[in-house]
């Protein structure tokens, strides 16, 4: 009853950190919250789609097929590149960030976008790895919306 009051009253808690307030061990609990039917949900950011992206997204990828069947090689001209963000506040990484509930709640948090930190930026393509090359991001004032 306590492992579910707990969860229930702050559903951003993290196992270890109720493992310690109820002071059993963490397997214990591990125990308990399979008993107990809780599972873990992990929150996703949601980007806004317009209404003609999925058609300029198809319309991309038949002109790279055709292009590629003809034999332009046009795949060995892109670039992919991903980057990561470290924030000063301490803010946590979403990826980290799990809910324990006996359903999906659909839970939406709410909070700034692109807060103080670093950037690491990277790509590569046929030619090579590019990078890694370091940004500085300063406080904007935009949300963005978390939900699971």
């Amino acid at each position: 009853m306590l492992v579910s009051q707990a969860f229930t009253k702050s559903l951003q808690k993290s196992s270890q950190s109720v493992s310690i307030m109820l002071g059993i061990s963490r397997r214990s609990l591990s125990h308990l919250i399979k008993r107990l039917g809780l599972k873990i949900y992990r929150p996703r950011l949601l980007h806004e789609l317009l209404e003609d992206e999925p058609d300029r997204r198809l319309q991309f990828c038949e002109v790279v097929l055709n292009d590629e069947r003809q034999g332009s090689g046009i795949v060995d001209k892109f670039t992919w590149s991903d980057e990561v963000h470290f924030k000063f506040s301490g803010a946590i990484n979403r990826h980290n960030c799990v809910y324990y509930s006996t359903k999906n709640t659909h839970i939406t948090i709410e909070g700034q976008l692109n807060q103080t930190g670093i950037t690491v930026w990277v790509s590569f393509s046929c030619k090579g790895v590019l990078g890694p090359i370091f940004f500085s991001i300063q406080l904007l004032h935009t949300t963005c919306i978390l939900t699971c």
